[in-house]
């Protein structure tokens, strides 16, 4: 098992939820609408799915068993992956306090999801590409399958299994109508 698979999942259903919105932003540049219903679901899954679970599990159980395993937080890999989740946080509160404007700040809703969008998509790809290899060279097989059991007992725990599959089918629902 490498330590990527424990993320597939959840990465796959966040770079589809970015699909989504970057379909949404595009509607919304070329001057049409977008139901904000739509625009508040999106939302609903970055700030549950993303943040309160995927981003969770990674900063409490994940980077501390890579930083066990030797990979550095402070000044160090797993520090820029904590720094861009705070910077995407501040992107997804832009887009939150559009919706505060009577009417709705179409700018400042694209300007906060485009700059996301951008952000989580490299963010992935910086995971997957570098600090998964590295955890998979410096952690063995036994430490990696403690990790994947520590992951799974947040998910029950926490999310919960009936929530957590309703998440995980918000972005799939959103695609009939804003296909990417």
């Amino acid at each position: 098992m490498k330590t990527a698979d424990l993320f597939k999942r959840e990465h796959d259903a966040i770079l589809e939820s970015c699909k989504v919105l970057d379909y949404m932003c595009g509607l919304l540049n070329s001057g049409r609408s977008v139901p904000l219903e739509d625009l508040a679901i999106i939302l609903e899954f970055i700030e549950e799915f993303t943040f309160k679970y995927h981003l969770l599990r990674e900063e409490s159980i994940a980077f501390p068993a890579m930083e066990a395993a030797g990979i550095l937080n402070r000044y160090g890999l797993i520090g820029d992956m904590i720094a861009e989740h705070h910077a995407m946080k501040g992107y997804v509160r832009l887009m939150e306090d559009s919706f505060a404007h009577n009417p709705f700040h179409r700018d400042k809703f694209i300007k906060g999801a485009e700059d996301y969008v951008e952000m989580m998509r490299s963010h992935i790809e910086k995971e997957t590409d570098e600090l998964f290899p590295l955890a998979d060279s410096r952690m063995d097989q036994e430490s990696i399958g403690k990790l994947s059991g520590k992951l799974e007992q947040f998910e029950l725990t926490v999310t919960g299994k009936g929530r957590l599959d309703e998440l995980y089918r918000m972005p799939g629902h959103l695609r009939s109508e804003y296909p990417g």
